[in-house]
């Protein structure tokens, strides 16, 4: 899912392509909207590397985590 209910998946220039039902989760770079939401720029991330962040996931300011430190609102409230 994106955030928004959309289903996502992962673009078919990733590495990673294919294997969506092996993985448990994702970071991803960049979306791409076309007949489907695609994710491009793909890592996988394993439950254990971020349980003990999980707790804590609610305080992390996805403003400050984008490279600039600038987030464009219009993209943020699609």
């Amino acid at each position: 899912m994106d955030g928004r209910g959309s289903l996502l998946h992962i673009h078919p220039s990733s590495a990673l392509f294919g294997l969506e039902e092996k993985l448990d989760w994702i970071v991803y770079h960049e979306v791409i909207w076309t007949t489907r939401v695609y994710a491009r720029t793909v890592c996988p991330v394993r439950y254990e590397w971020v349980k003990d962040l999980l707790p804590r996931l609610h305080i992390v300011d996805v403003h400050m985590l984008s490279s600039s430190g600038v987030v464009d609102r219009d993209v943020v409230d699609r």
